[in-house]
């Protein structure tokens, strides 16, 4: 088959998935979303298709798991078609623009994030509240307040002050909770867009393969789903990143540090490429005409956080929920995943292990320790060539998700949209194993599946999981051995050749 027809038939088999998943969003207990706003049920085509289907939960959920399994073939399809026509980007490029709009007239997929962002928005913008003060059970009147989720009705803003300016902007701007919402995901969607380009653009100045890294982000299901199907920021933060990248590679160094701040001003992970950025500046510093430009670069970047957050500064007090949500943790995160299954693997066998909690602020703990010397060993690649940056960013931003007990799919996009400029690399897999895994995770009317014979067999896989681990690093370590001892150049063998 011909490229074009390939691509063709590629993208409209991708056009239909993404029209099911918007279906199956308007149906009656859908599984894909959490409350929403009458509003937007009269403002959104899908409803009138959703007219014509009907399903309990449980069929829906299967529905959903087939959709995503078709999303995901196609993704990989397309990734393949494009390691074989590397430089072709504008046709699957158009594509991913037509899947993301796709998904704007959607509720917010499998999260109630959006609804936060709306909150905090209305609280600056027509109640004139401090939203890092107060959480949006002070506008508990509010209709926006009525579709947050309940850990976070007390909450105040986690997000930066760039992040406050968008939800202020469209409160203002567009009025309406359901509007504010579409608003939103439009946001999202069109930052979408523009990280396409950049990585487009990026990809042929460093001689990258510009098609793959387009088609990995833009047709990456979970980046869909919960970026423009959830709304999500995190968008914008990679997309920061990308753009830091592109300005640093023109020689914009200051507009390369300012833009990267931006993001950090949106969430403070960003941060992390923020710091491995400064300090390959310095490493540099001699080239870009002496320790005082360095210096005045960073200098730069640190006092932009100044003006940002002044308007809503009142002291410590102002970043308590900051302090509060890093005590947060997630069921999926990989340190508590562990500790679950040392506590079901101990348990299985007599022992009378220690609390799952315990366990897990124990793994907590040992892979913060790691992230940070992995972080450090990471700092050795800065200053080598200008192109190894997105590798490092990546590297870095996928072991602090990967670390992090409170971990959700759409955080992934972080370390995703830069790791796209690194697509034969291990770390790239990686990254895209973990998208697929992940994306099953979150599912808001996941409830149905809950049953206790599905909980057993969860306690059973997870107990599974634990003896394999175990004899397969122990059958791995023997078998080393044994394979170093029958190698003629190996040291071990002459060791053992030496003692006998």
């Amino acid at each position: 088959m011909r490229p074009c027809r390939f691509w063709l038939a590629l993208g409209i088999a991708g056009s239909a998935v993404y029209v099911g998943f918007g279906i199956l969003s308007y149906l009656p207990r859908s599984p894909i979303v959490p409350a929403y706003p009458e509003e937007l049920h009269r403002m959104s085509p899908y409803s009138l298709l959703a007219k014509a289907f009907h399903g309990s939960p449980s069929l829906l959920v299967v529905a959903f798991v087939v959709l995503l399994i078709s999303a995901f073939a196609i993704f990989w399809l397309g990734l393949r078609m494009a390691r074989e026509r590397p430089q072709q980007a504008l046709i699957p490029g158009l594509w991913a623009i037509l899947f993301a709009l796709l998904l704007v007239p959607t509720p917010p997929i499998a999260s109630q994030d959006v609804y936060s962002y709306a909150a905090y928005g209305r609280m600056a913008a027509v109640y004139y509240e401090n939203p890092y003060l107060s959480g949006p059970s002070k506008i508990a009147e509010d209709p926006s307040a009525n579709f947050v989720g309940r850990m976070w009705w007390d909450m105040p803003s986690v997000y930066g002050p760039v992040m406050q300016a968008i939800a202020w902007g469209a409160a203002k701007l567009l009025g309406g909770i359901g509007s504010i919402v579409l608003g939103l995901k439009a946001v999202a969607a069109a930052v979408f867009g523009l990280a396409l380009w950049l990585l487009q653009r990026i990809g042929k100045d460093l001689s990258r393969p510009a098609s793959v890294a387009v088609v990995a982000i833009g047709w990456n299901p979970l980046v869909l789903i919960h970026i423009v199907g959830g709304g999500h920021n995190d968008i914008l933060v990679a997309a920061a990143l990308l753009a830091g990248l592109y300005l640093h590679l023109k020689g914009r160094r200051l507009l390369a540090a300012v833009a990267i701040t931006l993001g950090a001003l949106v969430k403070l992970t960003a941060l992390v490429p923020l710091g491995l950025y400064l300090l390959l500046v310095w490493r540099k510093r001699d080239e870009i005409g002496g320790w005082w430009k360095a210096m005045a670069v960073g200098v730069i970047s640190a006092g932009t956080f100044i003006p940002a957050y002044a308007p809503y500064w009142k002291g410590l007090a102002t970043l308590r929920s900051l302090v509060r949500v890093s005590s947060l943790e997630t069921t999926i995160s990989v340190p508590v995943v562990a500790a679950r299954v040392i506590h079901l693997g101990l348990e299985s066998i007599g022992l009378q292990p220690l609390k799952v909690s315990s366990w897990t602020a124990i793994i907590r703990v040992a892979m913060a320790a790691g992230f940070g010397v992995y972080a450090l060993l990471l700092c050795r690649y800065l200053g080598r060539a200008e192109e190894m940056l997105p590798e490092v960013w990546g590297k870095a931003l996928l072991a602090f998700c990967l670390t992090t007990a409170y971990l959700l799919p759409w955080y992934l996009v972080w370390p995703m949209l830069v790791l796209a400029l690194v697509p034969h690399g291990k770390t790239f897999r990686l990254a895209m194993a973990a998208a697929f895994v992940y994306s099953f995770t979150q599912l808001p009317g996941g409830y149905v599946l809950l049953s206790p014979n599905v909980r057993a067999i969860g306690e059973g896989i997870g107990k599974a999981t634990f003896f394999a681990a175990v004899l397969g690093v122990a059958a791995w370590i023997w078998l080393s051995r044994i394979g170093a001892v029958f190698d003629p150049n190996s040291k071990v063998r002459v060791a053992a050749s030496a003692r006998r």
